[in-house]
C-alpha cells in the first residue's frame, strides 16, 4: 500500500514524508516504518509493527473497575466520616444532658432557697403586723 492522499492516511507532515506516527481519519494507527522503494516511481511502503500494550478486554476491565473502585473508596470514606459524626453527636448529646441535669439541680436548689427566704419574710411581716395590731388594739 502506498502512502499518500489516495490511501486515506494522514502523516501530519504531508504525503511522502518519513513520519513514524501515522493517523487514520484523526485516530492513532499502529507505529509503522516506511521504506522507500526505488524504481521508476518512488513510493513509500508502509510495514506495520504493532506495539500492543494491553488487550481490549484488559482495557474494558480497567476502564470499568478503576472508576468503580474509586467510587467504592469514596463511599467507604464518607461512611466512616458519617460514623465519626454520629459518635461526636452522641457525645455532645450526653454532655448536654449532664449540663441540663446540673442546671435543673441548680434551679431546684434556688427554689428551696427562695422558699426559705420567702418564709422568713412572711414570718417577719406577720410578726410586725401582729405587733401593730396589738398596739392599735384592732382585734
Amino acid at each position: 500500500m502506498a502512502l499518500g492522499a489516495g490511501a486515506g492516511l494522514n502523516t501530519g507532515f504531508g504525503a511522502g514524508s518519513r513520519c513514524k506516527i501515522i493517523t487514520v481519519r484523526g485516530h492513532c494507527a499502529p507505529v509503522a516504518t516506511a521504506r522507500p522503494i526505488y524504481g521508476a516511481r518512488a513510493t513509500w511502503v508502509r510495514r506495520e509493527r504493532y506495539h500492543v500494550i494491553m488487550g481490549a478486554g484488559l482495557q474494558v476491565a480497567l476502564s470499568v473497575s478503576v472508576p468503580t473502585l474509586a467510587v467504592l473508596i469514596g463511599i467507604l470514606v464518607n461512611n466512616s466520616r458519617l460514623n465519626d459524626l454520629r459518635a461526636q453527636m452522641t457525645d455532645l448529646r450526653a454532655h448536654m444532658d449532664q449540663r441540663l441535669t446540673a442546671v435543673d439541680q441548680r434551679i431546684g436548689d434556688l427554689k428551696e432557697l427562695f422558699d426559705e427566704k420567702l418564709k422568713r419574710v412572711e414570718d417577719v411581716m406577720d410578726a410586725r403586723l401582729t405587733r401593730i395590731e396589738q398596739e392599735l388594739k384592732i382585734r
